[in-house]
């Protein structure tokens, strides 16, 4: 359970389904905090596609052996005995 003073911009979400908390209790909506200057707008619209504009996200494949190599090391040490 979370308790917030304002909805939990998109990486602090992230950070909740990631610990597995299940509910989060908050006051002030994203669009109060925008009215003060603070203003999350444009992660939200790059993440629900409707602003491309940010940057250029480019999957390469050079190197993903190695990438690979550090996934199955992160798997190993998190495997539960």
């Amino acid at each position: 359970m979370m308790y917030a003073t304002c909805e939990p911009c998109p990486m602090c979400v992230a950070v909740m389904m990631w610990a597995g908390i299940k509910t989060c209790y908050y006051a002030s909506s994203h669009r109060d905090a925008a009215a003060h200057g603070f203003s999350d707008q444009h992660l939200r619209d790059y993440l629900d596609g409707s602003d491309k504009s940010a940057f250029d996200m480019i999957h390469v494949t050079q190197g993903r052996e190695d990438c690979q190599a550090i996934w199955d090391e992160f798997t190993r040490l998190s495997a539960k005995p």
